[in-house]
């Protein structure tokens, strides 16, 4: 049996669950788990607010794991073939049919409408198929990678989705050189934007964020920080004094908040562009004039919906390759929280109220 837990999105706690060990199909892995993670996912599946779930699920959409036993061979997205005891990842979306629109002229794969993803789409009747699980079944269409021996899996693990989607964001807005920088967000997915920004040659890397303790963390990391929310610290429009009142060149919103929105299109200056990262599942409704917003200040707006297969390669080369602009050690030292996995339920707690940014579940590590 394997021990997991599932969330059944009802607004609940994790529940615990055993499940039968799969028997495996000619191509498939069983991959005992060492880390997972807590992220806005997760909490998106505990409330109910995301789309496209098959309840009662086993979340956990990243994970690094150990090869236990294969059904034949498989090789990874190298051509590698892998092998018992491999520790690896996967590529959590999966199942695209590889002949729509989306899949084929589009550029799309994401938005495929046969597209699935662990640790979202498959309910626990099919099998231990998220992260919050003992062992992971990886079915044969699976895109897997075997982590280089210059990549830890504790840093793949605490650059988690964050950096993935960070990617995607960064390609969309293509960030140039001396061009300023406004991150609103100091979760996991802003700090990756805001460190992949520096990277990109960026002059000035802002964040903004409610918290302080947040806040903390992204200045010791040389990142200037801006309070948001409250009547007694600076707001959004100090923020403006340090672009001489322009504006930033780039705003990204990672809040997740629809409120934030209005506030992200002040800040673009002129001309600017806004990257719509946070708002992943549907939060509500907010309000915006369009022409102020838009049209009068001439502002580029693009969203940003999950990742494709060119930023999971992206992400583990980021990690495991060290250039002139970017030490991948910086993952090391970024705040994060170790959790057994009998205690994720106090880990998606300590998540949702935002009293830590970067919640790990480590399983058999």
């Amino acid at each position: 049996m394997i021990k997991a837990y599932t969330l059944n999105g009802d607004g609940q706690p994790p529940v615990k669950v055993e499940i039968d060990t799969p028997t495996l199909s000619k191509g498939e892995l069983l991959v005992e788990t060492l880390y997972s993670e807590v992220c806005g996912t997760d909490l998106h599946l505990q409330s109910g607010s995301m789309k496209g779930v098959s309840y009662p699920v086993i979340p956990g959409h990243f994970f690094v794991g150990r090869v236990v036993e294969m059904s034949g061979p498989k090789k990874d997205i190298d051509g590698n073939p892998i092998s018992i005891g491999d520790v690896l990842t996967f590529m959590d979306v999966h199942g695209t049919c590889g002949i729509c629109w989306n899949c084929t002229t589009g550029e799309i794969a994401n938005k495929c409408g046969e597209r699935q993803v662990y640790g979202v789409t498959h309910s626990v009747i099919e099998g231990p198929m998220g992260g919050w699980s003992e062992k992971i079944l990886i079915k044969k269409d699976v895109l897997c990678a075997k982590l280089p021996s210059t990549l830890p899996p504790e840093r793949y693990i605490i650059a988690g989705c964050a950096l993935p989607t960070a990617l995607h964001g960064i390609e969309r807005a293509n960030v140039r050189l001396h061009e300023n920088v406004l991150v609103q967000g100091a979760g996991p997915v802003g700090i990756n934007l805001a460190i992949l920004s520096r990277a990109c040659g960026a002059k000035r890397v802002v964040i903004a964020d409610k918290s302080e303790l947040r806040l903390e963390k992204a200045t010791a990391l040389g990142f200037e920080g801006i309070i948001v929310g409250s009547p007694n610290k600076n707001d959004m429009e100090s923020a403006k004094q340090l672009t001489n009142g322009r504006g930033f060149d780039i705003v990204f919103e990672a809040t997740g908040s629809p409120h934030a929105i209005a506030d992200g299109f002040n800040m673009a200056r002129d001309g600017g562009k806004y990257i719509v990262v946070g708002q992943y599942s549907d939060n509500g409704e907010t309000q915006i004039n369009p022409h102020n917003h838009i049209n009068r200040k001439h502002v580029t707006v693009k969203g940003v919906w999950g990742i494709e297969l060119r930023h999971f390669r992206q992400m583990i080369d980021v990690l495991s390759i060290t250039t002139n602009t970017l030490d991948p050690k910086v993952w090391d030292s970024l705040d994060v929280s170790y959790y057994p996995l009998d205690e994720v339920t106090v880990a998606l707690q300590k998540v949702k109220d935002g009293e830590v940014t970067k919640a790990v579940i480590k399983v058999n590590s």
